[in-house]
């Protein structure tokens, strides 16, 4: 038949797969191909700013999501390398409440990484918000928005999405 081979490259945040065709296989039409790209989860990495690393830690410590055991430290960073939306809900949620409902006397560092953070969650998952101060991802995108400079983009968006929700 012919060897499926992967491979990751980091800076484009993408899965890619390369068909192989041996010399007796058939060739593999390319709707074929396009489907088993287009079917995998897309394999992120979520950099979490330096002023959320010690809440981060904590939260890998207390065990409770998943999501928060697969952080990687990667010099002052921490990388959360993950296929799975529900992983990229949890750490947008966290973001979310964390800008919503902050603890009393948070910096304005601290917000500033909440709201990077949401940012860099909406970048590779459709969010949804889910009453005041919660957000779930909905689907994969197709491809990862670009960076912003404003990291408030994204708060805004889901309070404008609420804002339609409520008025229906």
């Amino acid at each position: 038949m012919g060897k499926l081979v992967s491979f990751h490259w980091f800076p484009l945040f993408h899965f890619c797969l390369i068909f192989i065709p041996s010399e007796n296989a058939p060739a593999m039409k390319i709707d074929q191909a396009s489907f088993i790209v287009d079917s995998l989860p897309p394999t992120v990495h979520v950099v979490v700013p330096p002023a959320l690393k010690a809440d981060i830690m904590a939260l890998a410590a207390e065990n409770i999501h998943p999501a928060w055991a697969k952080a990687h430290a990667r010099g002052r960073h921490f990388v959360i390398i993950t296929n799975s939306l529900e992983d990229i809900s949890e750490i947008a949620d966290y973001a979310r409440v964390g800008i919503e409902e902050p603890e009393p006397g948070i910096s304005k560092r601290k917000r500033q990484a909440f709201q990077i953070l949401l940012d860099r969650a909406n970048r590779h998952a459709e969010l949804e918000p889910m009453g005041h101060c919660h957000c779930i991802a909905v689907k994969w995108r197709r491809f990862p928005l670009k960076s912003t400079k404003t990291a408030s983009r994204t708060m805004k968006e889901l309070q404008d999405k609420r804002a339609f929700c409520n008025e229906l």
